[in-house]
């Protein structure tokens, strides 16, 4: 019995020895994060390029971990990019993780990305004294479609189009482009658009600042529950302790005033731990709105 227990007491450090190398080795390389190309949809490249390494200086200051973002390419591109090792981590908008995962279930949610809410709609806004009934009755009339509208708001658009009148919201819509989403707020408010599409961010923010005009507006239609942006993995392809350095740094980043700043430049108010019916919402967004069967089809510029 003594001689076994004299055999352990060798063996525990070499089994030591033999992990250590594996996390440090993944330490000392740039973590490789992909982000799909449709998070930057409406920013001009040259924004792009000052924002991305934006990232790899917040997750090594709150993780101590290096990293390098790679922007570019669709769910499904990113996706595969995971599966080969190409990149170990993968930022995505929620309803396109749900597309990537349906087809690799391997994927995993690590992390979500959260702005105030932890889930999305968007809303289809007309004038109080429309009398359309549904978006087949606003076909031809001006739409004030705002640049940089979140993504989960045109594919919701795109969807009523398609639905009602067989055609996108491109076709359908005489299609002005404001600049932000109070402008096109304000042009439905005025008369000069007849609807728009916003989230809900850009909804409250609006009533908040001009409630005297938001009292003449209307929400015509609102989406399903989308879920948030996700920070995905491979399951497998990170070692343990790093997965979990990285997601109890980042969660950490909001509780100081330099963090909230960094986060506040991607339009981020916190990284959250997964909620627990995350993979419901998943499945119900993926019931609402099916994967594209061309991955061209997925750009909406």
């Amino acid at each position: 019995m003594l001689r076994k227990l004299w055999i352990v007491a060798l063996l525990l450090p070499l089994c030591g020895l033999a992990l250590r190398p594996r996390v440090e080795a993944a330490e000392a390389s740039p973590v490789r994060i992909g982000m799909v190309a449709s998070i930057f949809a409406d920013v001009p490249p040259a924004l792009v390029q000052i924002l991305s390494p934006s990232f790899g200086t917040m997750m090594k200051e709150f993780t101590g971990l290096d990293g390098t973002l790679i922007v570019g390419g669709d769910p499904f591109d990113v996706s595969k990019d995971l599966k080969e090792g190409k990149l170990q981590l993968a930022v995505f908008h929620g309803f396109e993780f749900a597309w990537a995962q349906e087809r690799d279930p391997a994927l995993k949610p690590l992390l979500v990305a959260v702005n105030k809410h932890r889930s999305l709609q968007a809303h289809l806004v007309v004038r109080n004294d429309c009398n359309a009934a549904c978006v087949s009755e606003l076909k031809g009339e001006a739409f004030a479609l705002a640049r940089k509208t979140r993504e989960h708001c045109k594919l919701f658009l795109d969807k009523q189009c398609q639905t009602t009148t067989g055609t996108d919201a491109k076709t359908c819509f005489v299609v002005a482009n404001p600049s932000h989403p109070e402008a096109a707020l304000d042009a439905v408010a005025s008369g000069k658009a007849k609807a728009t599409v916003v989230d809900t961010l850009a909804l409250d923010a609006y009533r908040d600042i001009k409630p005297s005009v938001f009292a003449r507006l209307k929400v015509l239609k609102q989406s399903e529950h989308f879920p948030t942006g996700v920070v995905a993995y491979r399951e497998g392809s990170l070692p343990p302790a790093l997965v979990a350095r990285f997601r109890e740094g980042m969660i950490a980043a909001n509780k100081t005033d330099r963090g909230r700043d960094m986060l506040s430049m991607w339009k981020i108010t916190a990284f959250e731990l997964v909620p627990g019916d995350y993979q419901k919402t998943l499945a119900d967004i993926l019931r609402a709105y099916p994967a594209p069967s061309e991955p061209t089809k997925i750009s909406r510029q």
